[in-house]
């Protein structure tokens, strides 16, 4: 199939949420070598035209209307023979069974029903990882022993784990087990609704391209201190070099482009805003702009990079060790037998046993561990960059209950701007079930690096509380200030080849952001380079009047 040798081709999609099934025949996805959707290598201009329209369409009744003329090309062409299409059940067992007739530590379990299901409208109790990550045997929420989830599906073995090639529904149902996190997911309940995750909050707009006219822009705000299995934390660099890089990577050495390129093949530019936001410019205007980019797979930079650069990114697994942030991790695997996974624990040690793999500890384990979440904002929209006079006075610590009863934890925070003398407090909160509750602080308004730190109390087991504690920086400076230190150097992390490009204000307007400012002038989005926080008027190209802006501010500090 890769090498396009065959009379008849016969596949089978999957249907989602967006009306892609039709889109993936589009001549814009056939490419070789590698395996493409269009296999087919259909290229019709009514079809075409007729599924562009689809894609860009600017509200769901363009959608839907496209939708139909493309199938009436499908149809009247016969650009493929659909032979079925199946409608079916999934079963589960509803009682624990473990492995009857031996004495383990799965027989306290044995016979008690399994609660927490996550049945997805259309696609099931696996249409979703969460059912996994939520499914406990009556009576034991939590689990003391061995509990384990039992989930068979009917491909006889994995092809690949690989997650930027893996084209099949059992590879990629095994990628969503393990946990490439994505910026959000979809509610399980409504599938129309986005869900934060590695975002805590994103916006969607438009903006006027010289070129192209009113396209599409989202800004996504991720949360901090989620971090890879390794240790490594996960940053705006991972997003960057999976939206942006590797497929320029893999081009440059004449590789196919990653499976899921129609995801963020639109994207024209990515500006890293600070530390935590960043914004994605669309050379089309689309209703699909946010889940496409939103729903994307991320992978861990400091892994892949020098795998697409130098290594063998199409291997079977390139990353033995499998480093991943989500919910659970490759522990075992016996071809055409089984896989084993187990939970993404703090501090747990695991080898998946794939060849060159070794054992990987997980410092932070999965973010969503925790039943307590804490985030931190200044405004409504998380944005740190400001000028006067919108100095903030207060910070709001966000604690989020992802259980389904109420629960009573403690905090304490410390919020210190700069070398000044922190503001310190500490309390208590009852969450209500699967809600959220503010505390907010008064600070004192002032230019600088502000620090917050908050521990709280997040339940892991029924009867224990375990104290985590997050740190959060904020910038409050002026829009000139665009260059001087990088995120690494300020929180510190641990070294980090990549740091230079999650860079940041340093409190101060001096020759750096000059020279900054200079290098994108005459630029627009989708230049080389083009850089958002030197467009200082916002009418997205940059000109002298952006750079008089920050020059009339040269020399600046805080007063």
């Amino acid at each position: 199939m890769a090498a396009k040798n065959y009379h008849i081709y016969t596949g089978g999609w999957s249907l989602s949420v967006d009306p892609d099934s039709l889109v993936l025949w589009h001549w814009n996805y056939y490419w070789h070598p590698g395996q493409p959707y269009n296999y087919a290598g259909i290229n019709d201009a009514e079809f075409n035209t007729a599924v562009d329209n689809v894609q860009f369409a600017n509200n769901q009744a363009d959608a839907v209307t496209n939708s139909w003329a493309a199938q009436v090309a499908f149809a009247s062409r016969v650009l493929s023979v659909p032979l079925y299409t199946s409608t079916g059940f999934k079963v589960v067992r509803r009682t624990y069974t473990g492995t009857p007739g031996v004495a383990d530590a799965e027989d306290q379990y044995e016979g008690d029903y399994w609660n927490g299901f996550v049945n997805v409208p259309g696609y099931g109790v696996d249409g979703t990882m969460d059912t996994f990550g939520n499914m406990y045997p009556e009576g034991h929420p939590y689990g003391t022993g061995s509990m384990t989830v039992r989930y068979a599906f009917k491909q006889q073995d994995i092809k690949q784990f690989n997650p930027v090639y893996a084209e099949w529904l059992w590879d990629n149902t095994a990628l969503a087990i393990i946990g490439y996190d994505s910026l959000i997911g979809r509610n399980n309940y409504d599938l129309g609704q986005f869900m934060p995750n590695v975002a805590a909050s994103y916006t969607t707009g438009t903006y006027n391209h010289p070129i192209y006219g009113t396209c599409s822009k989202v800004v996504f705000n991720i949360k901090p201190g989620i971090q890879w299995a390794d240790g490594t934390p996960l940053t705006i660099a991972d997003i960057y070099f999976t939206f942006v890089e590797l497929d320029d990577i893999l081009a440059a050495r004449g590789l196919p482009p990653p499976w899921w390129i129609s995801n963020v093949g639109n994207v024209l530019s990515f500006s890293i805003l600070d530390a935590y936001n960043f914004e994605a410019l669309l050379d089309v205007k689309t209703i699909f702009a946010t889940g496409w980019m939103g729903g994307n797979r991320i992978l861990p930079k400091h892994i892949w990079k020098p795998l697409a650069t130098t290594g063998d990114p199409t291997a079977f697994a390139p990353d033995p060790n499998m480093i991943n942030s989500g919910e659970w991790r490759l522990d075992e695997y016996v071809a055409t037998d089984h896989l084993l996974f187990v939970a993404n624990k703090p501090g747990a040690t695991v080898d998946t046993g794939l060849a060159g793999s070794v054992p990987i500890t997980s410092n932070a384990g999965c973010f969503r561990y925790y039943e307590v979440q804490a985030d931190v904002y200044h405004t409504d929209n998380h944005y740190n960059q400001m000028d006067l006079p919108a100095m903030i006075d207060h910070f709001h610590i966000e604690f989020t209950n992802a259980r389904q009863t109420s629960i009573t934890i403690g905090y304490s925070y410390s919020i210190q701007r700069g070398a000044n003398p922190p503001v310190t407090g500490s309390g208590s909160v009852t969450i209500g079930a699967a809600t959220k509750t503010t505390v907010a602080v008064t600070i004192t308004p002032g230019y600088g690096l502000w620090t917050v730190t908050v521990d709280f109390d997040s339940a892991v087991t029924e009867d224990h509380t375990q104290t985590r504690s997050i740190k959060e920086l904020f910038w409050i400076t002026i829009n000139q200030d665009i260059a001087g230190k990088t995120f690494y150097d300020q929180y510190p992390f641990l070294p980090y080849t990549y740091k230079s490009e999650l860079p940041t204000g340093d409190i101060k307007v001096d020759i750096q952001d000059v020279a900054r400012a200079s290098g994108a002038f005459g630029t627009y989005p989708g230049s080389l380079r083009w850089n958002t926080l030197v467009d200082q008027n916002g009418d997205y190209k940059i000109d002298i009047q952006d750079l008089a802006r920050i020059s009339a501010k040269f020399g600046w500090t805080p007063p």
